[in-house]
């Protein structure tokens, strides 16, 4: 459909719908249900804007009259051209196959056309818009009920509007995490990486005292202690947004912010571990090498979920 015939049908339920209410307001008058200044200022509203949707109507008419003549045209240079494939096929020149491929295509072009041109004939000798349809529009009839005055009110049971309210978009539903593998396993990563921080990350090596006992990440150092403990609690409650964009976007923040927090716990001195003296006097753990993986996991579930979205 042309944007002149999506124009015209918006013209005519326009039209229709100034119609209703000039009516409506005919019978208010008679009702006695509006002052005659208030009728008579209404009526002269709806009978301007009642001229100008005509007006326009008609430029779109005409608009559309000289698109039926171009579809018109088309169509009587088109229908020679059927039968063309047979012809050559009976010659010898084509094989039976490109014939009818041929016919095919030229009865479909036809067809479309010949369609085109019955609705833009429909929309031409339209007075309303009744049994045109536009995409995406919906019309609605002018009630007599929603311009009476707010002396007759109208009782609606609370009941009624309570349903609507209480919707499953308001609430989370479990069955939407199941449904998303990247998101799940960004949950469970979040939990590994909260867990990593309590995990050994330092054990003494031969050099020291065998008396000496492991350290957990969060005793190690304080920046990974925190940035462990903030993002994967974080991560987990991230996993239960909606927006599967924002949550990819997100983990890879908290993913980041994890490893930024080891980069500058190892920068500041906490983890000492660019002093190769340091590094004989310890053996790194499993939670150390938990921590970074999980991070970097971390990140790379929030870009799948940010391309699932």
């Amino acid at each position: 459909m042309t944007d002149e015939s999506q124009r015209l049908i918006a013209s005519l339920t326009a039209s229709d719908q100034l119609k209703g209410y000039l009516s409506n307001l005919e019978q208010l008058k008679d009702e006695g249900a509006v002052a005659e200044e208030q009728y008579v200022a209404a009526k002269a509203d709806y009978e301007t804007r009642l001229a100008s949707t005509s007006h326009e109507v008609e430029m779109l008419r005409g608009a559309l009259s000289a698109r039926v003549e171009i579809v018109r045209h088309d169509i009587a240079t088109l229908r020679p051209e059927l039968g063309k494939g047979d012809v050559r096929y009976k010659a010898g020149e084509i094989s039976l196959a490109k014939s009818r491929n041929m016919d095919k295509e030229v009865r479909t072009q036809l067809e479309k056309l010949e369609q085109d041109e019955k609705q833009l004939a429909s929309l031409l000798t339209a007075d309303s818009a009744a049994g045109l349809v536009a995409p995406k529009t919906t019309r609605t009839q002018p009630s007599v009920t929603r311009m009476k005055p707010k002396t007759e009110s109208t009782h609606v049971p609370a009941e009624s509007s309570a349903p609507t309210v209480s919707t499953s978009s308001s609430r989370f539903s479990a069955s939407e995490l199941i449904r998303s593998k990247p998101r799940i396993a960004a949950l469970v990563i979040s939990v590994v990486l909260l867990i990593s921080v309590r995990m050994p990350w330092f054990a003494p090596s031969e050099m020291l005292s065998t008396e000496s006992t492991t350290e957990a990440g969060v005793t190690v150092s304080f920046l990974v202690g925190l940035g462990g403990l903030i993002c994967g609690l974080a991560g987990i409650g991230i996993a239960f947004i909606r927006s599967g964009g924002m949550r990819g976007t997100l983990h890879i923040v908290l993913g980041v912010f994890a490893m930024l927090a080891l980069g500058a716990a190892i920068a500041l001195g906490e983890i000492p571990l660019h002093n190769s003296y340091y590094r004989q006097l310890i053996v790194m753990r499993e939670g150390l090498y938990v921590y970074i993986l999980a991070a970097l996991v971390l990140i790379v579930l929030g870009m799948l979920q940010r391309r699932e979205s």
